[in-house]
């Protein structure tokens, strides 16, 4: 089965997996709460940006269900033109509280592009010029205790709570068709990380592979990151991340096949405090 982003997939959500969502939700919000109710002991705020490019397939079926979605692949960069790299915006919030440590971030973008069908796209035939286009956000919000670490190295588990958003967009003359998609995906995360003094060097990792209702779909979000602290209160940071969105499914009552992925550089600074 191909591999990335999706369009629908909060429409799949049974009860049994609507609970089990809420549940991972309610425990990352009680951690936020609690450790917002003390004193931090340290807080990092990062601005920057992320150079993007979506790669991967997608395959929409057609309003009469005839179409092997397996075939009928379409691919972001050659075949709808949406494989530029990107500059998106990128933010980062993290505090840590003696064994804790609480993150958030994330980035958006959009691109546009022109392209031919190699093959029918919904009920857009198979040869057509397209116009497209395509919005993607990635956000996560995570926490982490410290399973392992002295002052020099941190290894921590914990949770991850990823919403993506995705849409993507083909017109030509009076026929459109879109993927459009808002997902919020627990996931068990990891990190770990050590600290050579003024640098710290770093990498973090959520993954789940669900079969929600009528999407069958595996989720990741993965990012490295050198960190450089030239003084008690600045930094700047570089970094890579990935984010991978797999799934077939439905949308909008139509299946689809989707293997996406968004990578980048991330290029930034901050403070802390």
């Amino acid at each position: 089965m191909p591999a990335a982003a999706y369009k629908g997939m909060a429409q799949f959500v049974n009860l049994g997996d609507a609970v089990i969502m809420k549940q991972c939700q309610t425990a990352l919000l009680f951690s936020l709460l609690a450790l917002s109710a003390c004193t931090p002991d340290l807080y990092r705020v990062d601005v920057g940006a992320m150079f993007v490019q979506g790669d991967g397939a997608i395959a929409l079926q057609n309003g009469s269900g005839s179409l092997v979605l397996h075939d009928n692949q379409h691919d972001l960069s050659d075949n709808l033109g949406l494989g530029d790299t990107e500059a998106a915006p990128y933010l980062r919030f993290e505090f840590e509280r003696e064994l804790h440590r609480v993150r958030a971030h994330g980035f958006g973008f959009g691109s546009s592009g022109s392209g031919t069908l190699a093959s029918n796209f919904g009920d857009i035939p198979s040869g057509s010029l397209v116009d497209s286009s395509m919005d993607f956000f990635g956000i996560s919000a995570t926490y982490a205790y410290e399973v392992l670490g002295d002052e020099n190295y941190r290894v921590g588990v914990g949770g991850m709570l990823g919403y993506y958003g995705l849409d993507i967009e083909a017109r030509t003359g009076a026929l459109f068709e879109s993927v459009d998609t808002d997902l919020l995906v627990p996931m068990p995360y990891a990190e770990a990380e050590y600290d050579f003094g003024q640098v710290v060097v770093g990498a973090n990792l959520g993954f789940m592979g669900a079969d929600i209702r009528d999407a069958n779909g595996r989720w990741v979000d993965f990012e490295a990151m050198i960190r450089w602290e030239p003084t008690g209160k600045m930094e700047l940071l570089a970094g890579y991340r990935m984010i991978i969105l797999d799934a077939y499914g439905q949308a909008t009552q139509r299946d689809f096949d989707s293997d996406l992925e968004f990578e980048g550089f991330v290029l930034g600074g901050g403070v802390r405090f």
